[in-house]
């Protein structure tokens, strides 16, 4: 119930670049993006010469094969993330449900 909208959320491309362009307005040039490896081609065909403005605006961008959709951000220097990832919105989601109601849905979890 959580799994299918959050993909589909993660997986459009214009609203995730509306999330990282605001995400990266409060880092200014000190953030590190680290974007799914998988997606690292259309990602780059998406957002083209905008992609190339950011990294000429000094924000570092990382690929991870262990992101499967949405983003990773933080300063350059590592000292946290912030995680938008799909893992993180199911279990953010699933956090406002009830025990039975996961029980239910998600088989016990």
């Amino acid at each position: 119930m959580v799994e299918s909208p959050v993909k589909d959320a993660v997986s459009d491309k214009s609203f995730m670049g509306d999330i990282i362009r605001k995400a990266l307005e409060h880092f200014n040039q000190d953030a590190a993006l680290i974007l799914p490896a998988a997606d690292q081609q259309s990602l780059e065909k998406y957002f083209g010469t905008r992609l190339n403005q950011v990294l000429a605006g000094g924000v570092e961008v990382k690929f991870d094969d262990r992101i499967k959709g949405g983003f990773k951000i933080g300063p350059k220097d590592n000292s946290y993330l912030i995680s938008f990832t799909d893992e993180d919105f199911q279990a953010f989601f699933r956090s406002f449900m009830r025990p039975r109601t996961i029980n239910l849905l998600f088989g016990g979890e």
